[in-house]
């Protein structure tokens, strides 16, 4: 099909304090598996930033006044299969409500833990 539109969003590995659900949906048609569009500011200061397909569906273009702000956006797999979105919405804010008690990794994936610095003998 020439001049198709093709939008490019890349996806969350895990949830991260700071980005909102816009919408969940299936992955593909007749699937359990879910996804989530994430954006990295308040839905409701959406209207005021600069943003892309598909997070640019979610505002009226009457109400949009993009300011200096550009909106980041993610997918993020929603872990587990349901048969519906509401089901899966749910088990999304789980996840995150889980995530925000946990608080931040100590430590990413395939890093090692900072050195400790070297003791001197001497005591604090």
């Amino acid at each position: 099909m020439a001049g198709a539109f093709q939008m490019t969003v890349e996806y969350l590995d895990r949830l991260e304090p700071g980005w909102f659900v816009l919408d969940v949906m299936q992955a593909k048609a007749r699937e359990k598996n879910w996804l989530a569009l994430m954006i990295d500011v308040d839905p409701d200061e959406l209207k005021n930033c600069i943003c892309d397909v598909p997070a640019l569906f979610y505002v009226r273009p009457v109400d949009h006044v993009p300011g200096d702000r550009t909106v980041r956006q993610r997918w993020f797999r929603i872990p587990g299969r349901y048969r519906n979105k509401v089901i899966a919405r749910e088990a999304l804010q789980e996840m995150m409500a889980t995530e925000e008690a946990l608080g931040p990794p100590l430590e990413k994936p395939g890093e090692r833990p900072p050195a400790s610095p070297p003791n001197d003998g001497q005591t604090a």
